[in-house]
């Protein structure tokens, strides 16, 4: 820490902000653990803590359109249309047995 302040003539307060920075960082306080790379890499650690607010501000966010098959609220309101009336759930149940019948056949 010393030479961040004696020969880089860093602030002893941005030296500490940026380390408080850095280790609150996922991915820079797995990479900062020593004062050699704390120096070596405090440009970069500065510069990123600058524009930190800026990329998270300029940031797009687009929201993601699901298929009509996998959207759930499409698969409700489909369901409720989908109400049969007493002759076609006969008419599927006629054809039910009638491949039952077919698969038995088919089995023996």
């Amino acid at each position: 820490m010393r030479k961040l302040v004696e020969l880089d003539k860093r602030d002893k307060h941005e030296v500490s902000v940026i380390i408080k920075w850095c280790q609150q960082d996922p991915f820079w306080s797995t990479n900062i653990l020593s004062a050699a790379k704390l120096r070596k890499q405090f440009t970069m650690l500065a510069l990123q803590k600058k524009n930190e607010g800026k990329t998270r501000q300029s940031k797009v966010t687009r929201k993601e359109t699901l298929p009509d098959w996998a959207d759930h609220n499409q698969q409700c309101s489909n369901d409720k249309q989908k109400d049969l009336t007493d002759d076609q759930k006969a008419k599927l149940a006629e054809q039910l047995a009638e491949l039952n019948k077919t698969e038995v056949k088919g089995d023996a």
